[in-house]
């Protein structure tokens, strides 16, 4: 089959977005001036499914602007794991056809997705209507090969109780350990011998990702939902840096995108379209220096999703919220011994002091099914 359209998938989600990103690089340089529309598909709810195809079947209909040909990356996808509703199932089909003549279009589809299960219609389908690459991971467990490769290649030795407890925090996947292997070369100092407790102290846990339910509670403004949800996660054993790290990364957006719609560079009544923000992007005076998040090069259709959020905070609560997020960091890192999980409870909790009138939150504001 030459549909035109890529499934890259496996089981070790660092190799499948790499492996990715390889083939749209080589399929940027291949057709000089090709544009390049990126999409999340990472969905946690069937409202999430339908909009995620409104916006992919507009794009696949859509020609270029200014240039001869068109690349679509579709990131992240996780509806290949889990059995879809009825409605979700026939939307992806109508995609999948869609897909399967993308090339008589001039595109090139890219889709990698982990995990995936098999056995299941969705992947199948897709699978059936596009070109296919699976990537093999580095044995059943990549994250132990990235481990002793980072480790040699930095100068640090594990003992037997420091290499489980840091393939304990990071999970089985290879993405996070370059990253955490740094982190712990700068913590020692100079130090080559790590131990459990310098990987207790440094290392973020990220083989769970249940903190996600705090922060979508949190955003919808359910108070009585996120301080549930939080407990939960902190009584058993959750990493609050992983928490802070994901509720910081969305309060930062969001700012960003409220103080734009608070100088009218859209209807403060409705959602950001691609034009607005491109247009914000082009509006804004104060550059980003090397390096920086520039929130309106994200994709206009995930920045969409984020927006829902909007209606539901005005601006000083934003700013308010990461004020507190940052002391809940700065005691984190100066006394992350000695904070109970019921002491990181109340700090977390006390977020909802930020908000004017958090506990008229539900029935007034409702839900946001945004993820992120």
């Amino acid at each position: 089959m030459n549909s035109g359209a890529q499934l890259i998938y496996g089981d070790d989600g660092t190799l499948v977005r790499r492996r990715a990103a390889e083939f749209v690089d080589e399929e940027l340089r291949r057709k000089p001036g090709c544009q390049l529309e990126v999409f999340i598909g990472q969905l946690s709810s069937a409202q999430d499914f339908r909009r995620f195809a409104d916006a992919l079947r507009e794009a696949l209909v859509t020609l270029p602007l200014f240039s001869p040909s068109k690349c679509i990356w579709v990131k992240s996808v996780n509806f290949l794991a889990t059995p879809l509703a009825e409605e979700s199932m026939a939307l992806l089909e109508q995609l999948g056809d869609q897909l399967a003549h993308a090339k008589d279009f001039g595109l090139t589809v890219v889709l990698s997705a982990c995990p995936v299960d098999r056995r299941l219609r969705p992947f199948k389908l897709l699978r059936s209507k596009c070109q296919s690459i699976e990537v093999k991971g580095n044995g059943p467990n990549g994250a132990e090969t990235a481990l002793a490769d980072g480790a040699e290649e930095l100068g640090l030795f594990f003992d037997f109780s420091a290499r489980r407890a840091f393939l304990d925090r990071v999970g089985p996947d290879a993405g996070p350990v370059a990253l955490e292997l740094k982190k712990l070369k700068a913590y020692l100092s100079g130090k080559c011998e790590v131990t459990a407790d310098d990987v207790r102290a440094i290392v973020c846990e990220t083989a769970r990702e249940d903190f996600f339910e705090s922060v979508e509670a949190f955003y919808r403004r359910d108070m009585a939902a996120f301080a549930s949800a939080l407990r939960r996660f902190l009584g058993n054993n959750g990493e609050p840096r992983a928490l802070l790290a994901a509720m910081q990364n969305r309060n930062r957006i969001l700012i960003q995108l409220k103080a734009a719609q608070e100088l009218r560079f859209w209807r403060t009544d409705g959602l950001p379209s691609k034009w607005t923000l491109e247009r914000a992007r082009s509006l804004r005076t104060v550059p980003i220096p090397e390096g920086g998040d520039d929130v309106f090069s994200l994709n206009p259709w995930y920045l969409g999703r984020l927006s829902e959020c909007l209606a539901f905070f005005d601006l000083s609560e934003l700013v308010r919220v990461q004020g507190a997020l940052l002391d809940i960091f700065e005691s984190l890192i100066r006394d992350w011994q000695d904070l109970s999980a019921e002491w990181l409870f109340d700090k977390f909790l006390f977020l909802s002091a930020c908000l004017r009138d958090p506990t008229q939150s539900r029935t007034v504001l409702g839900s946001c099914p945004c993820h992120g």
